[in-house]
Protein backbone atom coordinates (compact mmCIF):
# COMPACT_ATOMS: atom_id res chain seq x y z
CA UNK A 1 0.00 0.00 0.00
CA UNK A 2 1.56 3.33 -1.03
CA UNK A 3 2.24 6.01 1.55
CA UNK A 4 -0.14 8.93 1.18
CA UNK A 5 -0.37 12.35 2.72
CA UNK A 6 2.26 14.93 3.54
CA UNK A 7 5.49 13.98 5.26
CA UNK A 8 5.71 15.16 8.84
CA UNK A 9 9.06 16.28 10.20
CA UNK A 10 9.41 16.30 13.98
CA UNK A 11 12.23 17.92 15.92
CA UNK A 12 14.63 15.41 17.46
CA UNK A 13 14.94 16.18 21.17
CA UNK A 14 16.82 13.47 23.07
CA UNK A 15 16.52 13.71 26.82
CA UNK A 16 15.27 12.24 30.10
CA UNK A 17 12.23 13.30 32.10
CA UNK A 18 13.21 14.81 35.45
CA UNK A 19 10.29 12.99 37.14
CA UNK A 20 8.91 10.17 34.97
CA UNK A 21 6.54 9.12 37.79
CA UNK A 22 4.28 11.85 39.17
CA UNK A 23 1.22 10.97 41.22
CA UNK A 24 -0.59 8.10 39.53
CA UNK A 25 0.99 8.75 36.12
CA UNK A 26 4.08 6.76 35.12
CA UNK A 27 6.06 7.48 31.96
CA UNK A 28 7.67 4.54 30.20
CA UNK A 29 9.53 4.21 26.92
CA UNK A 30 10.03 7.38 24.90
CA UNK A 31 7.77 9.36 27.21
CA UNK A 32 10.40 8.83 29.94
CA UNK A 33 13.62 8.64 27.93
CA UNK A 34 14.03 9.85 24.36
CA UNK A 35 17.30 8.39 23.03
CA UNK A 36 19.25 9.42 19.98
CA UNK A 37 18.22 7.19 17.03
CA UNK A 38 21.86 6.16 16.42
CA UNK A 39 21.43 2.82 18.24
CA UNK A 40 17.69 2.21 17.66
CA UNK A 41 17.10 1.93 21.43
CA UNK A 42 13.37 2.66 21.56
CA UNK A 43 12.33 -0.91 22.38
CA UNK A 44 15.29 -1.26 24.73
CA UNK A 45 14.20 1.85 26.63
CA UNK A 46 10.61 0.61 26.87
CA UNK A 47 11.75 -2.77 28.20
CA UNK A 48 14.05 -1.10 30.75
CA UNK A 49 11.33 1.21 32.06
CA UNK A 50 8.83 -1.65 32.34
CA UNK A 51 11.39 -3.73 34.23
CA UNK A 52 11.96 -0.91 36.72
CA UNK A 53 8.21 -0.38 37.09
CA UNK A 54 7.58 -4.10 37.70
CA UNK A 55 10.17 -4.17 40.47
CA UNK A 56 8.59 -1.09 42.09
CA UNK A 57 4.92 -1.71 41.33
CA UNK A 58 2.82 0.05 44.00
CA UNK A 59 1.99 -2.04 47.01
CA UNK A 60 -0.95 0.20 47.87
CA UNK A 61 -2.81 3.11 46.32
CA UNK A 62 -2.06 6.41 47.95
CA UNK A 63 1.17 8.37 48.24
CA UNK A 64 3.18 6.03 45.98
CA UNK A 65 6.52 6.14 47.81
CA UNK A 66 7.85 3.94 45.00
CA UNK A 67 7.80 6.93 42.65
CA UNK A 68 11.01 8.42 44.04
CA UNK A 69 12.88 5.14 43.62
CA UNK A 70 11.50 4.70 40.08
CA UNK A 71 12.49 8.23 39.11
CA UNK A 72 16.01 7.72 40.44
CA UNK A 73 16.44 4.34 38.70
CA UNK A 74 15.05 5.48 35.36
CA UNK A 75 17.20 8.60 35.36
CA UNK A 76 20.25 6.48 36.17
CA UNK A 77 19.30 4.01 33.43
CA UNK A 78 18.83 6.88 30.96
CA UNK A 79 22.12 8.53 31.93
CA UNK A 80 23.99 5.29 31.24
CA UNK A 81 22.33 5.04 27.83
CA UNK A 82 23.23 8.67 27.15
CA UNK A 83 26.90 7.94 27.88
CA UNK A 84 26.91 4.91 25.59
CA UNK A 85 25.41 6.93 22.75
CA UNK A 86 27.55 10.00 23.41
CA UNK A 87 30.70 7.90 23.02
CA UNK A 88 29.83 7.36 19.34
CA UNK A 89 30.07 11.10 18.79
CA UNK A 90 32.68 12.31 21.28
CA UNK A 91 35.21 9.62 20.35
CA UNK A 92 34.64 9.83 16.60
CA UNK A 93 37.67 9.69 14.29
CA UNK A 94 36.21 11.51 11.31
CA UNK A 95 38.38 14.43 10.33
CA UNK A 96 36.68 15.41 7.08
CA UNK A 97 33.68 17.33 8.35
CA UNK A 98 33.27 20.39 10.61
CA UNK A 99 30.38 18.73 12.47
CA UNK A 100 32.48 15.76 13.60
CA UNK A 101 35.48 17.97 14.35
CA UNK A 102 33.30 20.18 16.54
CA UNK A 103 31.71 17.24 18.37
CA UNK A 104 35.14 16.00 19.51
CA UNK A 105 35.65 19.31 21.30
CA UNK A 106 32.48 18.94 23.41
CA UNK A 107 33.17 18.26 27.09
CA UNK A 108 32.63 14.62 27.98
CA UNK A 109 30.21 13.77 30.82
CA UNK A 110 32.22 12.81 33.95
CA UNK A 111 30.66 9.32 34.07
CA UNK A 112 31.69 8.61 30.46
CA UNK A 113 35.13 10.15 30.98
CA UNK A 114 35.71 7.79 33.92
CA UNK A 115 34.90 4.77 31.74
CA UNK A 116 37.13 5.92 28.88
CA UNK A 117 40.08 6.70 31.18
CA UNK A 118 39.78 3.38 33.02
CA UNK A 119 39.58 1.41 29.77
CA UNK A 120 42.49 3.37 28.33
CA UNK A 121 44.61 2.67 31.42
CA UNK A 122 43.86 -1.03 32.04
CA UNK A 123 41.26 -2.38 29.59
CA UNK A 124 38.66 -2.33 32.35
CA UNK A 125 35.12 -0.94 32.14
CA UNK A 126 33.72 0.31 35.48
CA UNK A 127 29.98 -0.30 35.40
CA UNK A 128 27.41 1.87 37.16
CA UNK A 129 24.12 0.85 38.71
CA UNK A 130 21.29 0.39 36.19
CA UNK A 131 23.64 -0.37 33.29
CA UNK A 132 22.15 -2.17 30.29
CA UNK A 133 25.31 -2.41 28.21
CA UNK A 134 27.91 -4.56 29.90
CA UNK A 135 31.69 -4.94 29.59
CA UNK A 136 31.67 -6.65 26.20
CA UNK A 137 29.48 -4.00 24.58
CA UNK A 138 31.46 -1.14 26.07
CA UNK A 139 34.78 -2.74 25.11
CA UNK A 140 33.61 -3.24 21.52
CA UNK A 141 32.46 0.38 21.33
CA UNK A 142 35.62 1.86 22.84
CA UNK A 143 37.95 -0.29 20.75
CA UNK A 144 35.94 0.58 17.65
CA UNK A 145 36.36 4.26 18.49
CA UNK A 146 40.14 3.84 18.68
CA UNK A 147 40.67 3.65 22.45
CA UNK A 148 43.62 1.25 22.72
CA UNK A 149 44.37 0.26 26.33
CA UNK A 150 47.88 1.12 27.47
CA UNK A 151 47.87 -1.57 30.15
CA UNK A 152 45.81 -4.41 31.58
CA UNK A 153 44.39 -5.64 34.85
CA UNK A 154 47.43 -6.79 36.89
CA UNK A 155 45.39 -9.66 38.32
CA UNK A 156 45.92 -11.38 34.98
CA UNK A 157 49.54 -12.01 36.02
CA UNK A 158 48.40 -14.14 38.96
CA UNK A 159 47.63 -16.98 36.51
CA UNK A 160 50.27 -18.82 34.52
CA UNK A 161 50.29 -18.80 30.73
CA UNK A 162 49.26 -22.47 30.79
CA UNK A 163 46.24 -21.63 32.95
CA UNK A 164 45.15 -18.90 30.51
CA UNK A 165 45.59 -21.23 27.54
CA UNK A 166 43.61 -23.96 29.32
CA UNK A 167 40.77 -21.54 30.07
CA UNK A 168 40.57 -20.31 26.46
CA UNK A 169 40.66 -23.87 25.12
CA UNK A 170 37.93 -24.89 27.54
CA UNK A 171 35.75 -22.00 26.35
CA UNK A 172 36.37 -22.98 22.71
CA UNK A 173 35.31 -26.56 23.46
CA UNK A 174 32.13 -25.31 25.14
CA UNK A 175 31.29 -23.15 22.11
CA UNK A 176 31.96 -26.05 19.73
CA UNK A 177 29.71 -28.39 21.74
CA UNK A 178 26.96 -25.80 21.84
CA UNK A 179 27.22 -25.29 18.07
CA UNK A 180 26.95 -29.06 17.46
CA UNK A 181 23.68 -29.23 19.41
CA UNK A 182 22.09 -26.36 17.49
CA UNK A 183 19.76 -27.14 14.57
CA UNK A 184 20.90 -26.19 11.07
CA UNK A 185 19.49 -23.04 9.48
CA UNK A 186 17.06 -24.97 7.27
CA UNK A 187 15.73 -26.96 10.21
CA UNK A 188 15.46 -23.85 12.36
CA UNK A 189 13.45 -22.08 9.66
CA UNK A 190 11.35 -25.18 8.96
CA UNK A 191 12.51 -25.33 5.33
CA UNK A 192 13.09 -29.10 5.39
CA UNK A 193 9.67 -29.76 6.90
CA UNK A 194 7.85 -27.53 4.37
CA UNK A 195 9.71 -29.13 1.47
CA UNK A 196 8.70 -32.59 2.74
CA UNK A 197 5.09 -31.50 3.11
CA UNK A 198 5.05 -30.15 -0.44
CA UNK A 199 6.45 -33.42 -1.84
CA UNK A 200 4.05 -35.59 0.16
CA UNK A 201 1.03 -33.37 -0.03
Amino acid sequence: MPITGDAVVSELRPGIQRRPWIGNCVAIGQSAISPDPIDALDLHVTHGCISHLMSLFPATAGDFPEAEAYNRSVRSFGTNLRDFQAAHFLLNRRFDDPFWDGIREVEMPPSLKRKVEMFDARADVPLNDDESFYEQGWAALLLGCGVQPKGYDPRVDSLSDDAHIHKVQQRLREVAELAKRMPGVNRFLGVEQRASEEVNG
